[in-house]
C-alpha cells in the first residue's frame, strides 16, 4: 500500500479553478450533438426558478391589494390572480 496521501479537493498546479460559466461552456463544447438539449435544459431550469419565485409574490400581492386594501374586498381581482396562480402551478 502506498504511503502517499491524496488531496482531491486541492486544485492541481496545472489546473486553475474556473467559474460556473466557463465550466458550462466547456460542457457544451464537449457534447456538440447535445448542445440544443443542454441549452433547452438550462432555459427550462431558469424559467422554473423564476416561476417558483413568482407564485409567493403573487399570493402576497393578492392579499395586500385585493383582500386587505382599505377595508374593501375585491373578489374579482382575487379570482383573476387565482387563475394566474393556477397557470403558474400548471407550468411548474
Amino acid at each position: 500500500m502506498s504511503s502517499q496521501n491524496y488531496n482531491l479537493n486541492a486544485p492541481d498546479a496545472a489546473q486553475a479553478k474556473s467559474g460556473t460559466w466557463p465550466a458550462l461552456l466547456k460542457l457544451v463544447n464537449l457534447l456538440p450533438e447535445q448542445r440544443g438539449k443542454l441549452i433547452l435544459a438550462l432555459i427550462t431550469m431558469v424559467v422554473y426558478a423564476l416561476l417558483s419565485m413568482l407564485a409567493p409574490w403573487l399570493i402576497g400581492h393578492t392579499i395586500d391589494q385585493y383582500i386587505y386594501h382599505k377595508g374593501q374586498q375585491d373578489y374579482h381581482g382575487v379570482l383573476i390572480n387565482c387563475g394566474w396562480l393556477l397557470g403558474i402551478y400548471l407550468l411548474n
